[in-house]
């Protein structure tokens, strides 16, 4: 079976209320696809959330041991300024 995207069109019962039909193309069930959607969100959630909580640590780490490096580094200031960016994207989904 080649690797495609299913298309899935919604279709309309007489009595108004709407189904989505399987893929046009391979008959895979929407409603399960609808689910497998559901559960990658889920994990993909619970991933950044991962993410934003190891960044966080890392930069609490790197804030505590800041003082051991030399007056001026330039490096201080970029890792800290990358580390709060990534952090406010993750938290923030954008």
């Amino acid at each position: 079976m080649s690797e495609h995207e299913c298309v899935f069109v919604e279709e309309e019962e007489p009595s108004g209320r709407k189904i989505l039909v399987p893929c046009l193309t391979c008959g895979y069930p929407g409603m399960d696809a609808l689910e497998q959607l559901r559960d990658d969100v889920a994990m993909w959630s619970r991933t950044a959330k991962d993410i934003v909580k190891e960044m966080r640590a890392l930069a609490e780490d790197f804030n505590a041991n800041g003082n051991s490096r030399e007056l001026g580094d330039p490096r201080a200031a970029v890792w800290h300024e990358a580390a709060r960016l990534i952090v406010t994207r993750l938290e923030h989904g954008a």
